[in-house]
């Protein structure tokens, strides 16, 4: 009796050993929380107290932001919360990028002419439109101009631009964004544009939200004209939604992919244009979000664009169908650089071609020919704007003529 009884006693013992060493590695365990600081002094002071996350800011001393990334485990987060110098804390969530990409022998460009942009010509006088994509990267390549290019993942400074992109995801964008009309590969949209390339996205075609505001804030310094944010999370971020908001403040067009069961962030935000995607029937992708805050559908299925060396592939998703959108804004905002982005956006709306669900199509499918001549009308007849209400003809916002 008493050997059983000291056996079981030294298995509870055992066992109860066993648990704690696994909680005690558990409250070890640290993660990536965006803080912001209330002031200044705030910020200096957590920065000296708190170790930096490995994806630290590189703009965490951005005045507007007060923010800092920082390696805490989920005690000290809570006990952040109620430190008087921190304004919010959240965690450094994930976004991810959606699409795939394959090799392909098709010849047949069906997204340019749905979209009415086959014929089109840039104003090639006129004053390049800035269109800064936040994506994978893109490689070098002779297909593409790229006016600049800026590495946001850490670690990664010295990777060659010939092979940036270690996903293609973002190269198949820029592509149908801006691929020139030449003898190689396909032509995009607008070739005039000047693109500047954030690389936010690894090689699983994801990105903790801090790298998102940071290509945001450099953004904003380029002062570009348009974001193309071709990702998404179910998770809603203040940090990064002011950062959107602060995007709008300087004019920027900021167009999403509205991918998944629902409207991801930052589609979501009301100050960004979320984009569904349509087949090559015309009828909605399997993948693309519904919902009211659906704006515009695009081509996103069986797409041909720039791959690696210059080849061409095939691209499909949610992700791809922005690009059209943003395309054609800039072709847009070409006839008059000092136009204001929410005119772009109002014509982009009030020139799509409409569906009966507007849950499932928003204003309908971008159309690059009606908006054009849209826009012809509004500056011929001086539109004025009106900050409140709604466009009078069903749109998003209200104008008159004068």
């Amino acid at each position: 009796m008493i050997c059983i009884c000291f056996g079981s006693i030294f298995l509870s013992f055992s066992f109860c050993f066993v648990y704690c060493e696994n909680v005690q590695a558990e409250e070890k365990e640290e993660n990536s929380y965006i803080v912001t600081a209330k002031n200044d002094l705030a910020l200096k002071e957590l920065k000296k107290e708190y170790t930096t996350s490995v994806e630290q800011l590189l703009c965490d001393d951005v005045e507007e932001d007060k923010l800092l990334v920082i390696s805490a485990t989920e005690e000290e987060a809570m006990q952040l919360q109620e430190d008087t110098r921190v304004e919010a804390i959240e965690e450094d969530i994930v976004v991810y990028g959606c699409g795939e990409n394959t090799v392909t022998t098709s010849s047949i460009e069906w997204n340019l002419d749905i979209i009415n942009v086959k014929n089109s010509e840039s104003v090639q006088n006129g004053e390049k439109i800035k269109v800064a994509m936040l994506d994978s990267g893109v490689d070098d390549c002779e297909d593409i101009d790229v006016r600049e290019r800026v590495n946001f993942i850490p670690g990664q400074d010295e990777v060659f631009a010939l092979y940036e992109d270690s996903t293609g995801h973002g190269t198949c964008i820029a592509g149908i964004l801006a691929g020139k009309d030449n003898e190689i590969g396909i032509t995009g949209i607008n070739p005039n544009m000047e693109l500047y390339s954030a690389r936010v996205l690894d090689y699983h075609n994801s990105s903790k939200v801090s790298r998102i505001i940071d290509a945001i804030n450099w953004a904003i310094e380029k002062k570009v004209n348009i974001l193309s944010l071709s990702f998404g999370t179910k998770t809603d971020s203040e940090v990064l939604h002011n950062a959107i908001k602060r995007a709008q403040e300087n004019n920027i067009l900021i167009v999403a992919a509205g991918n998944d069961s629902q409207i991801e962030y930052p589609a979501a935000y009301p100050e960004v244009i979320a984009v569904g995607s349509i087949g090559t029937d015309g009828t909605v992708s399997e993948n693309s979000a519904i919902g009211e805050e659906l704006e515009l559908v695009a081509p996103g299925e069986q797409l041909l664009s720039t791959g690696a060396f210059d080849g061409v592939m095939t691209c499909s998703g949610t992700s791809m169908a922005v690009p059209h959108v943003v395309g054609v804004a800039s072709l847009l905002w070409e006839k008059d650089s000092t136009a204001d982005a929410e005119l772009i956006r109002m014509v982009l709306d009030a020139g799509a071609k409409t569906y009966d669900n507007k849950e499932v199509y928003g204003y309908g499918l971008v159309d690059y020919e009606y908006a054009s001549n849209i826009y012809d009308q509004c500056k011929q007849f001086k539109l004025c704007r009106r900050i409140t209400g709604r466009w009078n003809f069903g749109r998003k916002y209200k104008y008159s003529l004068c």
